[in-house]
């Protein structure tokens, strides 16, 4: 037991020493870790942070993700049932309308 109780001490320590370090580190770089992770890149009031907090933003992805769940389902189904390596512009068009739209999300 008290072996335990002087393990769990010395953890304490250095778990201090760790947020010294840490707040040294903030201080120099002149803002909180902490906050700048939080909040992101942009500042809370600009207009690509009001997009992407929107509730009509994240509908908009959920409906981009099932329906793109449902398109690769699609896609899989015409290509096991034929037997010829046919390509399909149509297919090809709105896999790449997917791609630029999930690619278009991830820059915002």
């Amino acid at each position: 037991q008290m072996e335990a109780q002087i393990e769990e001490l010395l953890d304490l320590e250095e778990h201090d020493r760790w947020r010294q370090r840490r707040a040294s580190k903030e201080g120099q770089l002149g803002y909180s870790i902490r906050s700048s992770c939080e909040e992101g890149v942009f500042p809370a009031d600009t207009s690509v942070h009001k997009l992407v907090k929107h509730p009509h933003f994240e509908t908009f992805f959920a409906v981009t993700i099932l329906s793109n769940a449902l398109f690769i389902g699609i896609q899989t189904e015409l290509a096991a049932s034929n037997s010829a390596d046919q390509d399909h512009v149509v297919l090809l068009i709105i896999s790449t309308l997917y791609t630029i739209i999930f690619t278009a999300e991830l820059a915002l």
